[in-house]
């Protein structure tokens, strides 16, 4: 007590405030300190403020993502964690956004913050930032079309009724939509079987014969979808060993290739080339050798070969003048040869089996089978068979491709018949 008077003394280790306490703000803290402390003395109460660093502000709630209709208004919303700051408001993080007739933003309590955006049309359909000094918060804003929300029970409806569809699709049987062809390609060719089953993505077996294929270097095996390919590469005379079958489950379907062999044409055992002495024409199934500028040295035995056949003439030469001769094994008799009875018109159904039949004047003697120009060989469907004077060819498995004539020939001469499938 000094001269009468009370005094109250204290030590701060921080600097502070002393002001005298009013009535509105005795026992309250200041925005800015931490600490308050009332001191009495004789001029009556005091607060002493004891400042201390300002917490940084946050958001206390971020933004959200909205999903809206058409025509309304969306509204977006923040909070942050103290009052008294301003934030500004943003489209695709760089766009900024001004009140006015589109966008309203409000302020509740001083620290809600919302942004209203008007009549919202998809093209309002994007990202949306709010910034509050160096931080912020960002959600998208999705924009339906008008009808989005009532046709979703349609497009429901729609989906199930193709589920609906494709498990009926799944329950109906296999079958092929396109089968396979009957091919012909000449020797050293790569050639392709296809065909085509009404479902996709199903398991199937090639084989040939009754051997299962698989690919490799000879056959390439592939599967686009429904479509389904075999290919035989660098094809040979002994690729026509069979039938091809295509598998699916119990369902078939087969065709033959037919592989022509490359023609040689020989002089004794000195294979010709063509060039200005020799000629080689292919007209239709007749093979011809031209030798120009004939010399008697161009004498001798001349033979026109495939793989599996072979046929030899002798060319004489007398002087200038120029002397072919055929000769055939079959034809060295002198007896006439002649077709005792032709052969005669067939109509099969598809899939069917077909037998061509004639008889000759005289056993033995070797025929050839044609189809139209084409020459015919034994093996796979067809199987050519010589008993006696009886010559016979049966076609199996017959297929609208061969439709067609077919010929019985020795020499000059030949019996012809048509072949024909039921229903076409």
């Amino acid at each position: 007590m000094r001269a009468g008077f009370p005094f109250l003394f204290c030590y701060f280790s921080h600097p502070s405030r002393v002001h005298p306490a009013s009535a509105d703000s005795r026992g309250q803290r200041g925005r800015d300190c931490d600490t308050d402390l009332r001191v009495l003395s004789a001029w009556g109460p005091a607060v002493v403020t004891h400042d201390s660093p300002a917490l940084p502000v946050t958001f206390k709630q971020k933004l959200r993502n909205v999903l809206i209709e058409e025509g309304n208004t969306a509204t977006l919303r923040c909070e942050l964690s103290k009052p008294g700051h301003s934030v500004e408001w943003r489209k695709r993080g760089h766009e900024l956004i001004r009140n006015g007739e589109k966008y309203h933003t409000t302020y509740h309590r001083d620290m809600l913050i919302e942004l209203r955006i008007c009549n919202v049309t998809p093209e309002d359909s994007d990202i949306y930032t709010c910034i509050c000094g160096n931080i912020e918060t960002s959600a998208t804003l999705t924009v339906n079309g008008r009808g989005y929300f009532m046709n979703f029970s349609l497009c429901l409806k729609h989906f199930l009724s193709i589920i609906k569809l494709y498990c009926h699709f799944l329950a109906l049987p296999i079958t092929f939509k396109q089968k396979l062809k009957n091919l012909q390609i000449e020797e050293g060719h790569n050639i392709t079987l296809s065909c085509e089953i009404s479902k996709p993505g199903v398991p199937v077996e090639w084989r040939l014969g009754g051997d299962l294929l698989e690919s490799g270097d000879k056959h390439q095996i592939k599967q686009r979808g429904s479509v389904l390919e075999l290919t035989i590469r660098d094809a040979a005379p002994e690729d026509n060993a069979g039938e091809y079958c295509c598998f699916v489950g119990s369902v078939v379907t087969s065709a033959d290739i037919k592989v022509r062999g490359i023609q040689t044409s020989q002089k004794g055992r000195v294979i010709l080339k063509p060039g200005e002495k020799y000629e080689m024409k292919q007209e239709g199934r007749l093979t011809k050798l031209i030798i120009n500028n004939v010399e008697e040295s161009d004498a001798g035995k001349y033979t026109c070969k495939t793989k599996d056949n072979q046929s030899t003439a002798e060319l004489s030469v007398k002087g200038k003048t120029e002397t072919l001769h055929r000769q055939h094994d079959s034809l060295k008799n002198t007896i006439p040869l002649t077709f005792k009875m032709g052969l005669k018109n067939q109509e099969v159904a598809e899939g069917g089996n077909v037998s061509l039949r004639c008889e000759l004047s005289r056993a033995g003697v070797p025929v050839q089978w044609w189809k139209a120009d084409e020459l015919l060989c034994h093996g796979g469907r067809y199987q050519m068979m010589l008993k006696g004077k009886i010559a016979e060819m049966h076609i199996k498995n017959i297929q609208p491709e061969d439709v067609g004539e077919y010929s019985c020939a020795f020499g000059e001469q030949k019996t012809t018949a048509e072949v024909n499938v039921r229903g076409i």
